[in-house]
């Protein structure tokens, strides 16, 4: 089920899991409501997302789940610059010409402007030391 907000939402007597994708666009007021209904409908919350944009700043609602006391996983993957096996910590994001955007509006739709990335390459690519490949 795909929600606007939480603000409304009811979970069904019999519901055991919610599962939320894409947490870090969710709102504070979201990631709230889900701590509540967790709590006290004893109803087990998983939340995927990012914790930090594509600018090292984070996400709103991933600081409010860090707030909340929530249990943080990192799921690892691998940087996806060329012959890097490194565990990949930050997003770069690019224009259509393959440009990294700096500045703006963060949430995009889609993935494919985005690379997921190690941070030594993040730091080189995001100030220009380094074109990606």
């Amino acid at each position: 089920m795909a929600l606007k907000n939480l603000e409304k939402y009811i979970p069904n007597e019999d519901t055991k899991f919610i599962l939320v994708d894409e947490v870090q666009f969710f709102s504070t007021t979201d990631v709230d409501i889900l701590a509540r209904i967790a709590d006290d409908k004893n109803i087990v919350v998983i939340c995927y997302g990012l914790m930090v944009d594509s600018n090292e700043n984070i996400f709103p609602a991933s600081r409010r789940l860090i707030e909340k006391g929530a249990d943080l996983h990192h799921m690892p993957t691998n940087c996806q610059c060329e012959n890097c096996t490194k565990t990949a910590t930050h997003h770069l994001r690019f224009d259509a010409n393959g440009n990294v955007i700096r500045a703006g509006q963060q949430f995009a739709l889609g993935d494919s402007n985005y690379r997921s990335v190690c941070r030594k390459h993040f730091y080189l690519i995001y100030n220009g030391f380094l074109k990606y490949k």
